[in-house]
This record gives C-alpha cells, sequence and structure tokens, in this order.
C-alpha cells in the first residue's frame, strides 16, 4: 500500500474519532429541564395587560409550532388576534408558538406603571433532534411586546441586549423599559459541549499527535538511512573481497 492511501485512511480515522467524540457530546448534553422567564416592564405604551415574549425562530425550526394552546387568563385572544398572527424576521410569540412553553402567568398585583409577566418553559431536548432553538439560550434573539386583552400588540421593543453574571440565577430576568430590553443569564451557561470536544481534539492533533509524527517520521528516516549506508558498505566490502 502506498503512502497516500496511508495517508487518507490515516485521516479518515481521525475524522470519524473526532465526529464519533462530537455525537458522543451531543447526547450527554441533551436534558430534561424547566426554566421561567420573568418579565417586568416599565415605561410601556397605552395600556397593555401583559408582556409577551418574541423569540426568533425560523418556519421550519422543529420547535416552532402552529399553536401551543397557551392563553393568559383573562384574556380573548383566537388565531386572528394581532399577537397571534406576528410573525416579522422570524419573531414570534413564545407563549404561542414556542414548542416548549408550558404556562403563562401574569401577576394578580400589578403595580401601577409596572407588568410582570412569567413564562415557564420545560420539555427534553433529547426529543426533536437537530433543532437549532432546543435550548432557550439556543435562540437567536428576543423581544418583548405589549399585548392587549384582545391579542392587540401595542408596542414592540428593540432587540434584547445579553447581560452574562457569574451568579447562579432562577430562571431569566427581563428587564423592560419602553423599547430597550436585557435580559440576564449565566455567563457560559450556552456553552457548545461538542464544539468544544472538537476544539480540543484540534489542540491535540496539533500540540501532540502531529509533532509526535513527525519524531517518529524522522527516527525512521535515519534508521532507513543508516541501513541504505550499512548495505552500501556490505556490497562495496563484497565487491572488494572479489577483486583479485
Amino acid at each position: 500500500m502506498n503512502q497516500i492511501w496511508k495517508r487518507l485512511i490515516f485521516a479518515a480515522g481521525i475524522l470519524l474519532l473526532m465526529a464519533g467524540s462530537a455525537f458522543w457530546a451531543s447526547r450527554k448534553q441533551e436534558h430534561v429541564f424547566s426554566d421561567t422567564i420573568h418579565i417586568i416592564a416599565s415605561e410601556y405604551p397605552g395600556e397593555p395587560y401583559y408582556a409577551d415574549l418574541l423569540v426568533q425562530l425560523t418556519e421550519n425550526d422543529p420547535l416552532r409550532i402552529a399553536d401551543s394552546g397557551l392563553r393568559p387568563d383573562g384574556t380573548a385572544i383566537t388565531a386572528d388576534s394581532e399577537i397571534f398572527r406576528y410573525d416579522q424576521d422570524d419573531f414570534v410569540s413564545a407563549s404561542l408558538h414556542y414548542g416548549y412553553a408550558e404556562r403563562i402567568v401574569i401577576s394578580e398585583q400589578q403595580n401601577p406603571g409596572r407588568l410582570q409577566t412569567d413564562l415557564v418553559i420545560s420539555g427534553d431536548t433529547r426529543q426533536g433532534r437537530g433543532s437549532k432553538g432546543k435550548d432557550f439560550r439556543d435562540i437567536p434573539a428576543f423581544r418583548i411586546a405589549y399585548v392587549s386583552r384582545e391579542g392587540e400588540i401595542l408596542g414592540i421593543t428593540d432587540t434584547a441586549e445579553e447581560r452574562g453574571v457569574m451568579n447562579d440565577l432562577e430562571g431569566y430576568p427581563f428587564e423592560v423599559k419602553g423599547s430597550y430590553a436585557r435580559f440576564t443569564h449565566v455567563a457560559g451557561s450556552n456553552i457548545n459541549l461538542p464544539a468544544i470536544v472538537i476544539l480540543l481534539e484540534s489542540l491535540l492533533l496539533i500540540v501532540v499527535v502531529f509533532p509526535f509524527m513527525l519524531i517518529i517520521r524522522r527516527i525512521r528516516r535515519k534508521h532507513e538511512q543508516r541501513a541504505l549506508i550499512r548495505d552500501i558498505q556490505a556490497r562495496a566490502e563484497q565487491t572488494q573481497s572479489k577483486e583479485p
């Protein structure tokens, strides 16, 4: 077998090993979860009844569903309501169209000039594999919509800014003021384990495996060169011994 085929087989083996470890890591990362999205809003337009979370999910994302079946208590939202039909830049209502939406709770004791809404999400990421929206933190972007009892949208914030903190948090707090929104999460909570595994494997190849292979190759070449020199010397001695 020539050197080219040996190298191709070696490269294929390395790629299969990396793919297998990445797949194992992705399976380990999947889990059952339950979180709460806490939205506290102020300085909003009109007189909204609650604040709804808008999530950016493409139409082909398995977790973007036609109807979650959830309806906030005290509302008259139907399939014809504006919030139900809203779909701009792939932003849709999380309470109505996010597959992991479980319950939406509007605080019974609302302070004047302040809206408080909680969206409970839960699920098993082992279901619906291949979705970029598996975990909440994998969703690309969020906005907040101010919604009336009838489902009319009274205003929408800009895309929410992220704030990572090191201390533990319960759920995901969203601070909303007029058109400004910000959500807080634990820094590093959206670490991509398969990507880290592949990165570490690549570093191992670059720092350890490849240099080790080069050293072995040089040692083998030196042995081959010495063997060739010994062979040439032996033939020369044989030739000299045969001369009269």
